[in-house]
């Protein structure tokens, strides 16, 4: 799932699906994720998403790489969780 610009760009709810898919794909309990929030913008504007895990590890997601559906290095966002 890419994101676009427009109107039928992704929505919150839509955003944190894929990312709680993506961490469950990984073996990580997506209960863990408290928050998905947009970073230098609105949520259709932000440059990059910063997700925080129950323990306070934070990660971000550079919007670019939503956008182009790159799964992989979203991947890699979320298996970098620093403290």
């Amino acid at each position: 799932m890419a994101f676009t610009t427009g109107d039928d760009m992704t929505s919150e709810a839509e955003l944190r699906n894929l990312i709680d898919r993506l961490y469950a794909g990984i073996g990580g309990d997506p209960t863990e994720l408290l928050r998905v929030s947009p970073r230098y913008g609105a949520w259709y504007t932000a440059l990059k998403f910063e997700i925080i895990r129950a323990d306070n590890a934070r990660t971000s997601v550079w919007r670019k790489d939503v956008d182009d559906g790159n799964h992989g290095a979203i991947i890699a966002a979320l298996k970098a969780f620093s403290r």
